[in-house]
């Protein structure tokens, strides 16, 4: 017996929470209305040092980034999705496979975390977890489809063997059985199960996406604390929004570089991500007649070829870093000045599409 969930292709695949949610809620034209409305309220919070910098494309608070709490069942964030949490130790060693085909037969997607050590498609000689996504599994062939991230290649469909899952799970026990000092918003001792809502309503409001664009265009001024509900873990913790994240970023990837130090990969490709995510949007507007010119998603999409060539240019770097070359320090001017380029060339044409929203909403 064979069955696979449907999966659609993700947008925003950057996180791993988030590109699962793009693979189950694309599928569905209210899922679509959901994702256009809600995923480009950028919310960055970084230290003055610029050490840290971490943003989110939704909403962020002390105790959930919104790329984990849609495994949360706790979640203020109102997901399309069906979601429940089991403890591990429900499910015992041995087991795990049988688990997983019982909730792909009902019509569950899964997210775990699985030990990569024990998951041969990964490569990996040392012990370690990683989220995995589960759609699919394949009895002939033992195989078990899911989803992820190989090193220095992008989000895709992976296949595991059965043998190679139970071993992953089993061997989590080294994680389960000490305290690991990680992310408050990451429970590596839950099992996610996620479905569509099927009785999903949502209605694309043009006027909340208006509004939206003009706060990410810093077109007025806004209390975002008061506006998004936001907290701070820690009083040290500065707040930006939306196009500021060129800025913030640039400034921290500045820093790193001329210190020597790596950059996390995740990070730039984010941002590029951001801009194909927006482009999305943009192609959304003009699929549903809410602007009628296609000049500016064309114009667009070369914002979208200069941020590649940002991203290059962090690859570039973080290569010489990784492979003990001596860095080239001046890169992260590079990428700062990348960046504001970016940032002034997006706001002029997402200023010309606001416009047009703008009055199409009166």
């Amino acid at each position: 017996m064979e069955k696979k969930l449907p999966l659609a292709k993700p947008v925003i695949d950057s996180f791993a929470g988030y590109a699962a949610i793009n693979n189950i809620v694309l599928n569905y034209e209210k899922g679509r209305d959901w994702f256009v409305q809600n995923f480009f309220k950028l919310v960055i919070q970084y230290e003055e040092t610029y050490h840290q910098v971490c943003f989110d494309y939704l909403n962020i608070d002390t105790l959930y980034m919104a790329s984990y709490s849609c495994f949360q069942p706790e979640s203020y964030v109102k997901w399309p999705i069906e979601n429940y949490s089991i403890p591990a130790s429900q499910v015992k060693a041995g087991k795990f496979v049988e688990f997983i085909r019982n909730q792909i037969e009902n019509g569950f997607y899964i997210m775990v975390f699985l030990n990569w050590r024990y998951l041969r498609k990964y490569g990996y000689d040392r012990n370690g977890f990683h989220e995995i996504f589960v759609y699919g599994f394949d009895d002939e062939k033992e195989e078990i489809y899911a989803t992820g991230y190989l090193a220095g290649k992008p989000y895709g469909k992976l296949v595991h063997s059965y043998c190679d899952m139970e071993e992953a799970y089993a061997h989590m026990d080294i994680f389960w059985n000490q305290e690991i000092a990680d992310h408050v918003n990451r429970n590596i001792k839950k099992i996610s199960l996620l479905k569509y809502k099927q009785d999903f309503q949502f209605a694309f409001s043009l006027r909340q996406f208006t509004k939206d664009l003009k706060r990410y265009l810093h077109l007025e001024e806004t209390d975002w604390n008061v506006d998004l509900a936001i907290t701070f873990a820690k009083d040290t913790k500065k707040l930006a929004y939306g196009n500021q994240l060129y800025e913030v970023l640039g400034k921290m990837l500045r820093k790193n570089c001329e210190a020597g130090e790596n950059v996390d990969l995740t990070v730039p490709y984010a941002i590029y991500n951001h801009l194909e995510g927006m482009q999305y949007k943009i192609e959304y507007l003009l699929e549903k007649e809410y602007i009628r010119n296609a000049g500016e998603a064309q114009q667009y999409k070369n914002v979208v070829k200069a941020g590649k060539a940002f991203l290059f240019t962090a690859i570039k770097y973080i290569q010489q870093v990784t492979w003990g070359k001596k860095a080239d320090r001046s890169l992260g001017e590079k990428m700062q000045c990348q960046l504001l380029d970016l940032k002034e060339k997006e706001a002029v044409l997402l200023y010309q599409i606001y416009e047009k929203l703008k009055w199409n909403e009166l």
